[in-house]
């Protein structure tokens, strides 16, 4: 069992709206950009508010970092 993810899990998912899909962009709307890095890797969210005001998904990112980058 890969523990460092189990420990993760609870907090990314408190972050994200209950639906796991992600939302169709409307372009009318602001977006939103969640960003986070370590020392290994880079990641981000793009998120809109839906109708009821709640944050959803609309694309996310994230990529390691290379010897040289880190």
């Amino acid at each position: 069992m890969d523990w460092s993810l189990r420990i993760q899990l609870p907090a990314a998912q408190a972050n994200t709206p209950s639906s796991d899909l992600l939302a169709h962009p409307d372009f009318t709307k602001p977006f939103h950009l969640q960003m986070d890095a370590s020392n290994v890797g880079l990641g981000a969210v793009l998120l809109q508010s839906d109708d009821n005001d709640q944050l959803r998904p609309i694309a996310y990112i994230s990529r390691s970092l290379t010897k040289a980058e880190q």
